[in-house]
């Protein structure tokens, strides 16, 4: 992960990428980083870090419950189909092999 993704979605774009996914965590400015990705005809995404507090993985600190990251990951869905069904939702493979397991 990088700090300050503001400053790479031209460079990223140059470079010959078709999307840029950035973090939640420590981008002061996601907005702008999106809308700036999306500018440049290029596909943006936003990431969460497990366990961070954004919302989608607050219980995994403490021990991740399969069925608890599932019901998060439904709700998202869900909120994604309400209000912009384009948007795609993907989730690490292997986050969830070692939720299943």
């Amino acid at each position: 992960m990088i700090t300050d993704p503001d400053s790479f979605p031209d460079g990223v774009a140059e470079a010959g990428s078709t999307s840029f996914l950035v973090h939640w965590e420590g981008n002061n400015n996601l907005h702008c980083t999106v809308e700036r990705t999306k500018a440049l005809g290029k596909r943006a995404g936003v990431a969460n870090i497990a366990g961070s507090r954004s919302g989608a993985g607050d219980d995994c600190k403490s021990g991740l419950r399969a069925s608890a990251t599932l019901l998060k990951i439904r709700r998202i869905a869900q909120m994604i189909e309400r209000i912009k069904p384009d948007c795609e939702l993907e989730v690490d493979g292997e986050l969830m092999r070692r939720l299943l397991q």
